[in-house]
Parts: C-alpha cells; sequence; structure tokens
C-alpha cells in the first residue's frame, strides 16, 4: 500500500492569480479545470478524476472554471494589471480547542450558495454570513435586521451532506472587489473577482451573449480591437441582424430595454426631445430601419469613425457619412462622440455606466442557475457606500491647538 501524498485543500486550482507574464491564460486550459484536478499541491503528473457530487450542486473547480470560461482572453498589457481571478481563497475553520489540530478543507468542498454583486456592499457581507457591524445590531429590530435593498435568490440553503469527505461552501463573485473586508468573512468562504475582463465581455462592448440576445449574427460580426495604446484590447463589435429584425426599429427598442431594464436615452430617433440639436441632421433620422448594432464600450468621435469604417466595409452603411442604418449601443453619454455619430445619421442608445455592469452580473447569475438549478444564487443589487476618507492634520495645527488649552510646557 503506497502512502500517497494528498492534496493540499488550500492549494486547490481555483484558477488562481497568476503574475503578470502568464496572465493571459486560455479559456480552454481553465475551463479544463471542471473535469479534472491535476497536480494540485505534490507536483505529480498523475490525474485524479472528481467524484460525482450528489444533490447536483458544483465543486469549487467546477464552478470557477465555468465562470472563467465566460470571460475574454485579456491581452497582455491589460492582463497584467487585471485583479487576481481568486481574491479571496478560503481559509479551513478554526479548531474547537486549544490543542485540536485544524481540520483542512475537504478536497471537493461543494458550494451551496454562490453571492453575485457588483461591488462588496453590505449587502453581500451579509450574505456570505459575516457578522453585522455594531451600528447594524441597534438598528435590530425584534432579533432581525434591516432587509437587503435588492436581494434575488432561488432555492432555500439547507442540503444535508452525503459524503463525509465532502464540505459545502459559500462563494462569491464580484466585479470591483476592492472594499471587501476579508476579515469580516466566514473561513471557508471563497471570492472569484474580474474586473477588465468583466467589462470587455459582459457589459456593453465586445459582449457576444448580448448582441446574440439582440438578435445579431455574431458569427460574423467585426470586432474592433485596439484602444488607449493597447493594441489588444477589445473594445467593441459591429453585426448585423440574423433576419429582417432590424427592419422594425421600435422591437429592436424594446429588445434593449428588456435586457437593460432601463435606457437613460435614445438619440436620433425623433423622439428623444433635445430639439434643434438632434433634428438639425434632417431626415437622416427617419430611416426606415436598421441594418447593425454597434455594441461599444468607448463613445469618443475616434471610436464612431471606426464605427463607420466597419460598417462601410461590412455593407452595412453606403458611406462614412451616411450611417443611418447603424445603432451605436453604448453606457453613458459623451457629448463629443455623440454629435460624432449624429452627424453621420447613427441612432444612439446610451443605457447608463451601471446599467451595463448589472446586466453582466445578471447574465452570470442566469447561466449558473440554468447549470445548477439546486444551487442557491442570490444577486445583491445596492449601491456601494464609501467611507469616509480621513483628514491629516498637520503637526503644526496640533501644537497650536495644546499651546491654547494650555497643554503645552514649554
Amino acid at each position: 500500500m503506497t502512502n500517497e501524498r494528498r492534496p493540499d485543500p488550500t492549494a486547490m486550482p481555483f484558477i488562481p492569480p497568476t503574475p503578470p507574464s502568464q496572465a493571459a491564460i486560455s479559456i480552454r486550459e481553465e475551463a479544463s479545470l471542471g473535469s479534472s484536478i491535476a497536480a494540485v499541491a505534490s507536483g505529480s503528473n498523475k490525474t485524479t478524476t472528481m467524484p460525482a457530487t450528489t444533490n447536483h450542486l458544483p465543486s469549487l473547480p467546477n464552478l470557477s472554471a465555468f465562470l472563467f470560461s465566460h470571460f475574454q482572453q485579456l491581452s497582455p498589457l491589460a492582463a497584467a494589471s487585471e485583479v487576481g481571478w481568486l481574491y479571496h481563497s478560503p481559509v479551513p475553520p478554526r479548531p474547537q480547542w486549544k490543542n485540536q489540530p485544524q481540520t483542512p478543507l475537504p478536497a471537493y468542498s461543494r458550494v451551496q450558495k454562490l453571492v453575485f454583486s457588483i461591488t462588496p456592499t453590505e449587502g453581500v457581507h451579509t450574505a456570505l454570513g459575516a457578522e453585522p457591524l455594531p451600528r447594524q445590531i441597534d438598528e435590530q429590530t425584534n432579533g432581525t435586521t434591516t432587509a437587503l435593498a435588492s436581494v434575488e435568490s432561488n432555492v432555500p440553503l439547507r442540503v444535508p451532506a452525503t459524503n463525509k469527505n465532502e464540505k459545502f461552501t459559500t462563494a462569491a463573485f464580484l466585479h470591483r472587489p476592492w472594499m471587501l473586508t476579508r476579515a469580516r468573512l466566514p473561513r471557508g468562504t471563497t471570492v472569484w473577482a474580474s474586473h477588465k475582463a468583466f467589462d470587455e465581455s459582459l457589459t456593453v462592448g465586445c459582449n457576444m451573449p448580448l448582441l446574440k440576445k439582440l438578435g445579431v449574427n455574431v458569427r460574423e460580426a467585426k470586432l474592433l480591437v485596439g484602444y488607449k495604446g493597447d493594441d489588444g484590447r477589445r473594445i467593441g463589435a459591429v453585426g448585423g441582424f440574423e433576419s429582417r429584425m432590424g427592419d422594425n426599429i421600435d422591437e429592436v427598442r424594446r429588445k434593449i430595454a428588456k435586457e437593460f431594464g432601463h435606457v437613460e436615452d435614445w438619440f436620433g430617433f425623433g423622439d428623444e426631445g433635445r430639439g434643434a440639436e438632434v433634428s438639425e441632421y434632417g431626415e437622416r433620422e427617419k430611416a426606415s430601419g436598421l441594418t447593425a448594432i454597434a455594441c461599444m464600450n468607448a463613445f469618443h468621435p475616434a471610436e464612431v469613425e471606426r464605427v463607420a469604417v466597419a460598417a462601410v466595409e461590412a455593407g452595412f452603411a453606403t458611406s462614412l457619412e451616411d450611417c443611418s442604418g447603424v445603432l451605436y449601443l453604448t453606457g453613458a453619454v459623451r457629448e463629443e462622440g455623440l454629435q460624432a455619430a449624429l452627424q453621420k445619421g447613427m441612432k444612439v442608445a446610451c443605457v447608463g455606466h451601471q446599467a451595463c455592469e448589472v446586466w453582466g452580473v445578471a447574465y452570470l447569475a442566469e447561466r449558473v442557475r440554468e447549470t445548477w438549478p439546486e444551487l442557491q444564487v442570490e444577486v445583491v443589487d445596492e449601491e456601494e457606500v464609501k467611507p469616509i476618507p480621513k483628514v491629516k492634520v498637520r503637526k503644526e495645527v496640533k501644537t497650536v491647538a495644546k499651546k491654547k488649552d494650555g497643554m503645552r510646557n514649554d
């Protein structure tokens, strides 16, 4: 009988943060973690087959690889400054008594609760099981705390363990994780994070799932790459419609409004109420239909020009000056970019910066629910409350204050 070394559970391949030279990891390599775990901590080349999970709950490596597979590979320049995928690694629980050895996390811990949010708000900490802050305890009424601003969940969080080698755990995904208070998280909690890859893949930009939902032929969409000195950064895509749905502008607008829940403003359709500022561009506003959608993560005159060039090359527009069949879909309004788009006859839909991020988080949650219906999924959507920065008092000011109070001995 061989004494084979067991993998260290704290070093499991949860797609950890990689050094800058290796940050551009291929999605295929990461996704392969979902079917097997090879050489976890012992350095062995032997592949260990993961045991079948009961109750159809994912293991940590499975869920990590599944989430990561929705993000496109970053350029080396962007990957060098990307936030670490494994933002907070699980810590084994504390021993129950003083001399008891620390019990490691089981090698195949299964996730029974997954929390999604843009930022680590107080609601996220509460959903992960963090102890309430003192001010929250004071606000408790009849032993219950104030409900979260907006929490979506599906199934109750009580699934019995069926294997003594398995342990249930809680995890979270965050887009901007920097305000996370790690010390408040229960031991065993895992937090994944993606900032730049999330922005490029699941907001307005090179968002193929969104374009597909809007009826765009994503297989033939033209990618726009290069932005702010990064030649490999994807900032958007221009694609035509699968069918003649673009002929019905109102239907396209309804689809966009349904996806984001709210659109800050529409421009170039003749009903946005901006007066002569928009209508001065003439009859092109009354074009009969749309030929393409440009989903863009930037809205400046340079990006508008690139969209026009791509539209003409693909046959979506007749000329650079007449792009009346193109809908420019983006986040926040940029006045210079808006004027450049309207001068070319483009339609513009600005859904808002936060709405783009909310869409990405909701899409990931939807995909997880479809894959693991018995996994409890919560989406926390509330504004982040940033702490008031501390003001440093200069030494000279302190000295003057002490003199006035008679506290300084000369």
